[in-house]
């Protein structure tokens, strides 16, 4: 109004102002009618459903009334979006008219319009959110195809959005990848321009590969993989990606590059124990991300997408593998056992090259990507350049990668990278020449000058140079670096990292057999004499089980378990008969020759020393100190088991000296033991090892381990003909059951034998025999009588528990030697039944705990054979139905899920 109280005429007011009171009003009008919906709901009154055709018209009509973005209609915006995609969704599924009358007002339009009136961070946070909403609840191929058409999406996957906000980009990274799951060879016409020619989605996302961001690294990485995928059966986009993937790969390359020299220098970095957990975790994202890398860069290569594959392949094996990772490992004479870092690894000046990494984590990396590639040219192009030396660039350094791209090239076209070296040179080299691999930019890759004909001469020229030398030469030498490196004396991480990069070369489908041949890596062929094998080789690998095995060395016990696995490898041969006789499948005749026989003879001498000196001292320190050692004994034997090669090379705690500070989750098997509990586990352990070793050599089945074995199988849910057992027990067993603990009573029959406690229920449909319920191992078995209840027994099942951590204990944890399993009561039908139970349990458990004591002694040679006690089992006369006496049986709880007991 004006001063003097009269209504102002809108018509001369300025332009600014009737636009702002008009949007105004629209405004007013959409949240008036809102109100008035949400007023007639809560008096009762009728309203329109929210998930219906009549709210997205009225949701239109808003969104027509409020086309501009203001300070003041943002909220009412991003509301309206959000029922906008409610609805939408909820119509694909249930109502087809819904989706259509969006597609009819082209609804998709105001997410485009809305942009570009450069809405900030909250509006596109919205509009990304609720594209991407859209994108992953839709799957009607129609509403896809409709939602896609346009060119909406890449109007919005082009639009300039302020990366700085980190929700901005997180949603814009997240919408992508959500269409990139929509892409089919159908759908690729929608983001693909052929006449431009360019492709957004693809285009835009690749910018991110090496965001700072693991979360956007990772998308970007799925992305990608579903545009390859898509892209394998159309051409127009086949022959697109051909064109530009090769400066993306070149790129990419050269960050896993840098970030294995950021590894190395974060290994070689930490200073002291204050910085252990610091760099431990440093390394935990190095490796994790080296992982994640090589399995992404392995699944580009499994699409079988040709050109891709050989774009990539040469790539890594030019630019990574061999330059950066094989020549560590190729060129290391001496080696510093705590840095890892090689001698030749320093220049004319002393100065070391600009891209070189250390030989630990060059045997590390190496292994993981062996483990990760099965393509056979890289896999056999770097197999070849470890083991026989055939990548030898003579006099050229690691930067001329022409020569080993040519290589590559030769092993793709002819498949045949060991043939005879001067009739492979001739032949790629008139292959070469229409097959030439060309990349576009990146650092990793340096343009040939004087064109790819000089290129080729060059590589000929060297390919020449290696070919002059022998075989037989090259193989020797390659052979003896791997050989120097297996040596644990200072400490087992170069070891470790060795004897893996064997173990996966020998896994790897893609190696070719020749080349395992010719490096001495291959299983002994049935009939093979004694010795065959590479002498060298094996003498190192009992060399590594030897220091292992000592209880004093900085040593781990995933290196003596790995030690052992290669060795068997090697020098057992399975026989013909193998197939149809299950003893010698399980027992293969060992080719070692009598010299490794003796010294593998005198490892076990020596971990059965250890061990009895270790039990020996228990003995000496207490009554009960003999049991403590039984019961640590019995929980380190179904412990102890073969090394996982993938879970080991899957912690950073493998490339660190070893250590007995306990870093992170990491496993006993991977550091050091530490205090007397963990060092006479580690004992223990090396025993059980050393053993099978020693079984395997001398072809003998385990028959003393576990102690006291049964001599008649027993499980649950096998049928017991009740009425071969002498003594049986009825009584009712009380306990609680469940998550919600409730108390529930059952009736069974109590067997109690010289190995285990036992309850049977009765079957109904045939008398005389009952099921096995619950088993139980006697030794584990606590009884006591109620002062209460003179027919009742309280008993309770438990088993060892493992060496609480220091870290749980810093943590308040309560640490007890034993881990309950079951308590129950056990109410029998009268007082003497009640005492004969008892008596049975704990007669039998004495029983039991002295003659495993006789037998670990006697396993020691501490004692003769002790005679049999003269206390026969009760029921030794029980018979199970298909079980033979030899079988096994676990000494464990065996429980029905279904049931308390």
């Amino acid at each position: 109004k004006h001063p003097a109280g009269q209504p102002t005429d809108a018509a001369h007011l300025p332009s600014d102002a009737r636009r702002l009171i008009g949007q105004r009003r629209c405004c007013c009008r959409g949240l008036a009618r809102r109100m008035f919906a949400r007023l007639q709901e809560a008096l009762g009154g009728k309203q329109k459903k929210r998930l219906s055709l009549g709210e997205l018209k009225a949701l239109n009509a808003v969104m027509e009334e409020n086309e501009t973005v203001e300070d003041f209609n943002q909220n009412l915006i991003v509301e309206s979006l959000r029922s906008i995609a409610e609805i939408v969704i909820w119509g694909d599924q249930n109502d087809p008219k819904v989706f259509e009358y969006f597609l009819e007002k082209n609804m998709i339009a105001y997410f485009d319009k809305f942009l570009g009136q450069g809405a900030g961070a909250f509006i596109n946070t919205q509009l990304l959110q609720t594209l991407m909403m859209i994108l992953d609840n839709i799957n009607t191929p129609t509403s896809i195809w409709f939602l896609l058409s346009k060119n909406h999406m890449n109007s919005i996957i082009t639009h300039k959005f302020d990366f700085q906000e980190e929700e901005v980009l997180a949603y814009y990274i997240s919408f992508m990848k959500s269409l990139s799951m929509k892409l089919t060879s159908d759908t690729l016409l929608f983001f693909h321009n052929e006449h431009l020619p360019d492709f957004p989605l693809y285009s835009e996302a690749v910018k991110f590969f090496n965001h700072k961001e693991s979360m956007v690294r990772v998308a970007v990485r799925t992305l990608t993989l579903q545009v390859f995928k898509a892209a394998l059966h159309n051409e127009s986009t086949a022959e697109f990606l051909c064109r530009k993937v090769p400066e993306y790969f070149s790129n990419l390359v050269w960050v896993v590059g840098n970030r294995s020299i950021a590894m190395d220098a974060c290994l070689r970095g930490g200073d002291g124990e204050a910085t252990a957990a610091s760099q431990l975790g440093q390394l935990e994202a190095h490796v994790a991300e080296h992982l994640d890398l090589f399995c992404y860069m392995s699944d580009v290569i499994m699409l079988n997408f040709k050109e891709l594959t050989r774009h990539l392949s040469v790539q890594l094996v030019d630019s990574l593998f061999i330059p950066l990772y094989v020549h560590c490992i190729t060129w290391s004479a001496e080696v510093d056992p705590t840095s890892g870092k090689s001698t030749k690894d320093v220049g004319a000046e002393g100065h070391e090259a600009d891209r070189s990494i250390g030989l630990v984590v060059a045997l590390y990396l190496t292994a993981q990507m062996l483990l990760t590639f099965d393509h056979p040219p890289v896999v056999n192009t770097v197999a070849g350049a470890i083991l026989l030396g055939k990548a030898d660039l003579g006099e050229q350094q690691p930067g001329d990668i022409e020569t080993l791209s040519f290589g590559l090239r030769q092993m793709m076209i002819e498949g045949d990278r060991l043939a005879d070296a001067s009739a492979a040179a001739s032949k790629a080299a008139a292959a070469a020449a229409g097959n030439a691999v060309v990349t576009e930019g990146g650092p990793a890759v340096e343009a040939a000058s004087d064109g790819l004909a000089a290129h080729d001469q060059r590589a000929r020229a060297s390919s020449r140079s290696v070919s002059d030398r022998p075989d037989a030469e090259c193989r020797k030498e390659a052979l003896a670096r791997l050989v120097r490196l297996l040596d644990p004396t200072e400490n087992d991480v170069i070891a470790l990292q060795t004897m893996v990069l064997l173990h996966a070369v020998m896994k790897n489908q893609g190696t070719y057999g020749r080349i395992l041949t010719a490096a001495g890596l291959v299983r002994p062929e049935p009939g093979a004499v004694v010795g065959s094998y590479d002498v060298d080789l094996v003498s190192a690998l009992l060399w590594v089980i030897e220091v292992t095995t000592r209880a004093d060395q900085c040593a781990r016990l995933c290196t003596l378990s790995l030690a052992i696995q290669l060795t068997q490898v090697l020098t057992l041969a399975p026989t013909d008969e193998a197939e149809e006789d299950p003893i010698l499948l399980a027992n293969p005749p060992c080719l070692l020759t009598p010299e490794h026989r003796s010294l593998v003879q005198q490892v076990y001498d020596f971990a059965v020393a250890q061990l009895s000196q270790l039990y020996g001292r228990y003995a000496e320190s207490g009554r009960d100190a003999r049991g403590q050692f039984l019961d640590v004994f019995e929980l380190e034997v179904k412990r102890v088991k073969a090394v996982k090669v993938p879970l080991l090379m899957s912690q950073a705690s493998v490339l660190l000296v070893p250590s007995s500070v306990e870093r992170g989750n990491m496993d006993f098997e991977w550091r050091l033991p530490e205090g007397g509990e963990e060092v006479a586990r580690r004992v223990m352990q090396t025993f059980f090892y050393v053993r099978r070793l020693w079984l395997k050599v001398n072809r003998q089945p385990e028959t003393q381990l576990p102690l006291r074995k049964p001599q008649i199988p027993l499980a649950v849910r096998d049928s017991v003909d009740m009425s071969m057992v002498k003594d049986l027990i009825a009584c009712s067993v009380v306990s609680r059951t469940g998550k919600s603990k409730q108390l529930l009573q059952v009736r069974r029959f109590m067997m109690v034998d010289s190995w285990r406690l036992s309850l049977l229920e009765a079957q109904t449909d045939k008398p005389g025999y009952g099921f096995v319920r619950f088993v139980a191992d006697l030794n584990n078995v606590i009884a006591c009588p109620e002062t209460h209840n003179t027919r009742a027994l309280s008993i309770v099942i438990r088993q060892p528990s493992p060496v609480v951590s220091r870290s749980a204990s810093a943590a308040g944890k309560k640490q007890t030697g034993h881990q309950v399993i079951f308590s129950g009561r056990f109410v029998f039908d009268d007082h003497i039944r009640c005492v004969a139970a008892l008596q049975y349990l704990e007669r039998g458990r004495a029983t039991l705990r002295k003659e495993k004591i006789s037998e670990l002694e006697t396993l020691l040679g501490m004692s003769k054979q002790a005679d049999r006690n003269p206390m026969e089992p009760a029921l030794s006369q029980l018979q199970v139905p298909g079980k033979e006496p030899e079988g096994d049986t676990d000494s464990a709880i065996l429980a029905e899920p279904d049931s308390p007991i």
